[in-house]
């Protein structure tokens, strides 16, 4: 009885939440941005090695103007082979947006877990990561 209290509470809520945003005018903006990235892990030891990364984005017609740069440096610890845990550091420079002379550089720890399995041949890998 009181999962079927709380199953009517949840759609009622969903349902008043659903007619709220309804009301909201969209705005919508197409962007064209090119992502170019350099990713690179290598192991040192049996449990240890190192992560690297950087990136360079773009963006108004996907290259007329620089959006970010990101360079990121990490410790991999490797759990078993396919559990890999990394932390690091990450340092992010974001270009002044259009019209505007102000950049931001922003310093940002980062975490992150990657699995990777097999099936039949097919390998897959997931990546969660905090930054």
């Amino acid at each position: 009885m009181k999962s079927l209290i709380k199953t009517i509470f949840v759609f009622f809520v969903g349902l008043q939440m659903q007619t709220f945003g309804q009301n909201a005018k969209r705005e919508i903006v197409n962007e064209s941005k090119t992502f170019l990235a350099y990713l690179n892990q290598a192991r040192i030891t049996k449990h240890f090695g190192v992560w690297f990364d950087i990136h360079h984005r773009t963006t108004d017609n996907f290259v007329n103007r620089p959006l970010q740069d990101i360079g990121r440096l990490g410790v991999i610890f490797i759990a078993r082979e396919n559990l890999r845990i990394t932390a690091g550091y990450c340092i992010a420079y974001n270009y002044p947006s259009a019209g505007l002379n102000t950049s931001k550089l922003e310093h940002r720890p980062w975490q992150q877990i990657s699995l990777r399995q097999e099936y039949n041949g097919i390998q897959t890998s997931q990546v969660l990561r905090l930054e």
